[in-house]
C-alpha cells in the first residue's frame, strides 16, 4: 500500500470493517450491511445523488450506489464528499506542491501565477485527520454509528473545516509559517498553462451543517489544519524518508511549471529542488 494514501483511515478501519475500494481518491468500506463512501471530489448539494455528471469515477460510483439501494435486497448506503484535502500524507501532492510552487518562487523571488477565474473565489478545504478521527468514531462511537446506520437511504454528508477563504488567503496563512519572510507577488492571468493546484475542483465551498448538525461534524480550525501540514511536509523535506514521494512530487510540478516560466527559470528551479533532496 502506498504510504502516501490515507493511512490514518485506511489504520482504523481496514481490520475492522470489509473494504469494498481503495485508492487515492476514495475509500469504500461495509460495516453492518451498510456501505459508507468515501469521495474526495464534490459537485452537488448533500440532498443530490450525482448522475452522470463528466463521468467522473467518484459520480459514478456514488450512481451504482444508489442504482442497487433502489433494487429488492439493496444495501443502504451513506456518502462522505470532502472538498479540497490537505494534511500530512495526501496522496493527491495538490498542497505539497503548492507549498513547494511557493517556496521556490519567494526563494527566487518570481512572481506565484494563479488563473484569473480564482480571483476572489471561495473555496473550502477538509483536513485528512479530521476524517481519520470521523472515520474511526463511525466504528468505535456507538452513537455516531447508530446514526449513520438509521440514517435514511442515499446520504450524503459534505466533509470541510467550517471556514470558507480565497486562494490569496490561503496563500498567505501557509507563508505566515514559512521561515522565508519574503514578500510573494501574486499575479492573475487568463493563460490556461498556469496549474491549477488548489483549488482542484471547481464547485466553490461547501457547507457542512447537515454534517455538524446531524453526525456532530467537529472540523479543526483552518489555522491549526495549515499549521499541520506546513510542518509535516516542512520536515520531510529536511530528512530522508519519502524520497521517492518527494522525487515524484517534484517532477510533477516542474512539469506543470515548464510553460509558466522561461527555460533558464525551470532549470533554476529544478537545480534547487535537487539540492534539497541531496541536503
Amino acid at each position: 500500500m502506498c504510504p502516501f494514501t490515507y493511512p490514518c483511515v485506511v489504520g482504523h478501519v481496514l481490520n475492522q470493517v470489509q473494504i469494498l475500494c481503495l485508492s487515492e481518491k476514495c475509500l469504500c468500506f461495509c460495516i453492518d450491511s451498510c456501505v459508507y463512501y468515501i469521495s474526495i471530489v464534490v459537485y452537488f448539494s448533500e440532498n443530490e445523488i450525482t448522475q452522470n455528471h463528466d463521468h467522473h469515477p467518484e459520480s459514478c460510483c456514488e450512481e451504482y450506489l444508489h442504482r442497487q439501494s433502489l433494487c429488492v435486497g439493496g444495501i443502504p448506503f451513506v456518502v462522505f464528499r470532502l472538498a479540497d484535502v490537505i494534511g500530512p500524507r495526501d496522496s493527491t501532492n495538490c498542497f505539497w506542491q503548492f507549498l513547494l510552487w511557493l517556496k521556490l518562487c519567494l526563494h527566487h523571488k518570481v512572481p506565484f501565477y494563479l488563473r484569473e477565474t480564482d480571483r476572489d473565489k471561495l473555496i473550502s478545504l477538509c483536513y485528512v485527520k479530521d476524517v481519520a478521527m470521523f472515520s474511526a468514531c463511525s466504528l468505535y462511537d456507538n452513537t455516531l454509528n447508530r446514526q449513520l446506520l438509521q440514517t435514511s437511504n442515499s446520504s450524503c454528508y459534505n466533509l470541510a473545516v467550517f471556514e470558507t477563504m480565497t486562494v490569496d488567503d490561503l496563500i498567505k496563512l501557509i507563508c505566515d509559517q514559512l521561515p522565508l519572510r519574503k514578500q510573494l507577488k501574486v499575479i492573475y492571468t487568463g493563460s490556461e498553462s498556469v496549474p491549477q493546484i488548489l483549488p482542484s475542483v471547481s464547485c466553490g465551498p461547501i457547507s457542512v451543517m447537515k454534517a455538524s448538525t446531524g453526525l456532530g461534524w467537529i472540523p479543526s480550525s483552518l489555522l491549526n489544519a495549515v499549521k499541520d501540514t506546513v510542518y509535516f511536509y516542512q520536515n520531510i523535506m529536511d530528512n530522508r524518508e519519502f524520497c521517492t514521494e518527494k522525487k515524484e512530487c517534484m517532477k510533477e510540478l516542474l512539469d506543470d511549471l515548464m510553460d509558466v516560466y522561461p527555460e533558464y527559470l525551470t532549470e533554476s528551479f529544478r537545480k534547487y529542488l535537487k539540492s534539497c533532496l541531496n541536503s
